[in-house]
């Protein structure tokens, strides 16, 4: 009976999984401004993904997914799906994929082993994280596991003004301007000299050792570190490093072509992207 009740609970779980991650599907724009506008709080993260293969512009899979109150994380639901799609191309070293995430807040510890275990196991996928906030770097644990990403070969840095200008026009609407809020700059400023202290910080090489990266989770954890709580960093010293994403320009559709902009002759209507 336990065993029973354990295996449509975990059945259960995967359906709620696979109802809350959104392939090919649009975010709203009530929810992209809401969660990640990066000069207020927000108690869920919003995680928008694009895969493609390396050289194509068409995205192979996107779209979008939040985390689910007392259940997966958004960056554990992505990489198990994407994991699952990629699987037959695991063993191909001549196919490389490249992983683009925009994400509301940066990985918490035990998603930054998610991301690990993730690019471990598929070695032909190079990831790009984007952030709106930071979450918890003060934290010791979370910093060194941000430290395991960067020295995994993760690039991982915080949006600015151009980042939500793309990722509005990639993930909610080709058609929407986007709107900056007050102190948009001044924020992604300070969150990328935070993100900055935190991955250059010399007071240990740990995770340079191999040991450590070839099992992410050996690092020991306090006995009194409890679940983090969905806050941004406290930290106010510390931004953007001008550093873009290599995003392919037409992730979903033809170079700079709107869907629903055509010509009296029916062809796509060119627009220049940025």
């Amino acid at each position: 009976m336990a065993s029973q009740q354990a295996t449509e609970g975990s059945a259960q779980d995967q359906k709620e999984q696979r109802d809350n991650l959104h392939w090919k599907k649009f975010l709203s724009e009530a929810d992209f401004y809401q969660e990640f506008k990066n000069t207020q709080l927000s108690h869920k993260t919003v995680l928008c993904f694009g895969l493609n293969t390396a050289g194509n512009e068409l995205w192979d899979c996107w779209g979008y997914t939040f985390n689910i109150p007392g259940g997966d994380h958004a960056e554990k639901q992505v990489m198990q799906a994407l994991a699952d799609f990629l699987t037959p191309h695991r063993l191909c070293v001549a196919l490389r994929y490249r992983l683009t995430l925009y994400l509301s807040y940066s990985p918490c510890e035990d998603c930054c082993c998610e991301l690990l275990a993730f690019v471990k196991s598929l070695k032909v996928v190079e990831v790009d994280v984007m952030v709106s906030r930071l979450y918890c770097i003060e934290q010791q644990p979370v910093k060194h596991r941000l430290q395991q990403l960067m020295a995994s070969g993760i690039r991982l840095s915080v949006m600015g003004r151009k980042d939500f200008e793309r990722c509005l026009y990639l993930f909610v609407s080709p058609n929407s301007r986007f709107k900056p809020w007050p102190e948009l700059d001044a924020m992604s400023r300070r969150y990328s000299m935070d993100l900055h202290t935190v991955l250059h910080e010399c007071d240990c090489d740990w995770h340079l050792e191999p040991e450590h990266f070839d099992n992410p989770t050996a690092l020991p954890i306090p006995a009194d570190y409890a679940a983090l709580e969905r806050s941004p960093s406290s930290s106010t010293t510390a931004v953007c490093n001008g550093r873009g994403l290599r995003w392919p320009n037409t992730p979903q559709k033809q170079s700079g072509v709107s869907e629903s902009k055509r010509d009296p002759k029916g062809q796509p209507v060119r627009r220049a992207l940025f």
